[in-house]
């Protein structure tokens, strides 16, 4: 299914965006990924950093 069909099924919306919502979002992803470096804190707690990392919204 391409991308106009999803829109048009609604399973997408439209979204437009800016330099500094994607620069915030860039930053919530290098954060969550030193999170996820650190071996101090539990395995779980470092796969979910590292998840946030990888679908930041």
């Amino acid at each position: 299914m391409s991308l106009q069909n999803l829109l048009k099924v609604g399973s997408l919306a439209e979204h437009t965006t800016d330099a500094d919502q994607v620069s915030k979002m860039l930053a919530a992803a290098a954060r969550s990924i030193a999170d996820a470096g650190q071996e101090s804190i539990s395995l779980e707690t470092r796969l979910d950093a590292a998840y946030r990392a990888i679908t930041t919204q």
